[in-house]
């Protein structure tokens, strides 16, 4: 599980240091992340608060 977590953070920081490049979207087509979930690491969990 830690692998998968610390892969996942890799993905997300590549992300964040060329989306002003290349956008999200088309990065997420090569790497193994789907934009949703990118989006979804970045704003965090949703809570009742926030409905």
């Amino acid at each position: 599980m830690k692998e998968l977590e610390r892969e996942m953070k890799e993905m997300i920081a590549y992300i964040d240091c060329h989306k002003a490049c290349f956008g999200i979207e088309p990065i997420c087509n090569i790497l193994p992340i789907a934009p949703r979930t990118y989006y979804a690491q970045r704003v965090g969990p949703v809570g009742k608060e926030s409905t």
